[in-house]
């Protein structure tokens, strides 16, 4: 029973081409990621980070109002002091925010794919100090062009992204995520790991 029952998930995993296997020697090694979407807009690395923060800012900017300060615009009741402390809170968030965003696009992010299904992925200052790394697992299906990428422990669907592999040659890795309705596109980085 235990043996027509594993042939059966085996006949699965074929028949759907989802069966994982070892990564591509493309997908192996280091990545850094020059295009993705910050809040719901897309950026690119290499651009102007604080021109490209800003436009984030905007994008955002109703939605924070409500969620930090609880100010909907739709609301015309404020008194003059109200309507000065949300200016002032409006004014301080905005170059704070702006500023973080800024940061966040400027440096920058790679993604390190080992043989052993390992994802390795952080910040790198211009300095060399490692930020925010993160470890995830990934299992690769040639068959379908995809990913399935979680994070060790991470309680399902929790950190769990399901990758479609839109372009991989030597040089370029292009992502499409649809948890987030986001391309995500990394080019070849040579160099050390951290």
């Amino acid at each position: 029973m235990k043996l027509c029952l594993l042939l059966f998930v085996c006949g699965i995993f074929t028949l759907s081409g989802r069966r994982p296997v070892q990564p591509s020697p493309t997908l192996l090694g280091r990545w850094e990621v020059v295009n993705y979407s910050e809040q719901g807009i897309p950026v690119d690395k290499k651009g102007d980070a604080l021109a490209q923060a800003r436009r984030v800012y905007e994008h955002v900017r109703e939605e924070r109002a409500r969620q930090f300060y609880g100010y909907d615009a739709r609301w015309n009741e404020l008194n003059r002091r109200e309507n000065r402390a949300f200016a002032r809170w409006a004014e301080l968030d905005s170059l704070t925010e702006t500023r973080r965003i800024a940061e966040a696009i400027r440096t920058p992010y790679f993604a390190v794919f080992f043989p052993d299904s390992t994802l390795s992925a952080y910040n790198k200052t211009s300095e060399g100090l490692v930020l925010f790394p993160e470890k995830r697992h990934y299992e690769y299906f040639p068959a379908t062009m995809s990913l399935d990428i979680w994070q060790p422990n991470a309680l399902a669907p929790y950190g769990k992204w399901d990758a479609q592999i839109i372009r991989l040659d030597a040089g370029r890795l292009t992502l499409f995520l649809p948890e987030e309705a986001e391309i995500v596109e990394l080019v070849r980085a040579e160099g050390e790991l951290p």
